[in-house]
């Protein structure tokens, strides 16, 4: 999650507090005095980007996108997020090879994500990205706006499952 930089003094130094001190509310570990210093240091260097933090979750990241100048348009100040998507298994092992993969180049696909492969991959879409100079993108629209797919979700208990893994096989 990045800062970008504001192109007018006069919002910056009016509402760099508000922000340190919103920041500091939702990462405790650093103050809002260590905050506005930061952000004050970047701007000073002339620094147009700010990274402040690294693995933020979906709450966390819906209540900054709310914070004084990460709420505004890009052209005022604004918010660069970097999407990292991870696989998690809730119960790690449990029902590992239940719920299974799907892997590309694979015909042994395992479990239902194997038999369901089709179903659930959806469509493939499209997005407008920019490069970067460090050779990464970043959306250039917000994902808002953009028209969208919609996927199909299995869902099935584990239960059900369970229960008929056990009738084939009395």
């Amino acid at each position: 999650m990045g800062f970008s930089v504001i192109k007018q003094d006069s919002i910056f130094k009016n509402h760099i507090a508000a922000l340190a001190d919103s920041l500091a509310l939702v990462f405790p570990e650093k103050s809002a005095k260590w905050y506005k210093n930061e952000l004050k240091q970047a701007r000073k260097n002339g620094k147009r980007n700010v990274l402040i933090k690294r693995k933020v979750n979906y709450s966390q990241l819906k209540r900054i996108k709310s914070f004084p100048i990460f709420g505004w348009n890009k052209n005022v100040g604004g918010l660069i997020v970097y999407q990292n998507t991870m696989r998690d298994y809730p119960f790690k092992t449990l029902a590992y090879r239940t719920i299974g993969w799907d892997k590309d180049g694979v015909e042994n696909d395992v479990g239902l994500e194997g038999a369901y492969s089709k179903v659930l991959s959806g469509e493939n879409g499209k997005r407008l990205v920019e490069r970067m100079a460090d050779a990464s993108y970043r959306p250039v629209m917000e994902p808002t706006k953009l028209k969208l797919k919609m996927v199909k979700i299995l869902l099935l208990p584990l239960t059900l499952i369970f229960r008929m893994l056990l009738k084939m096989h009395y």
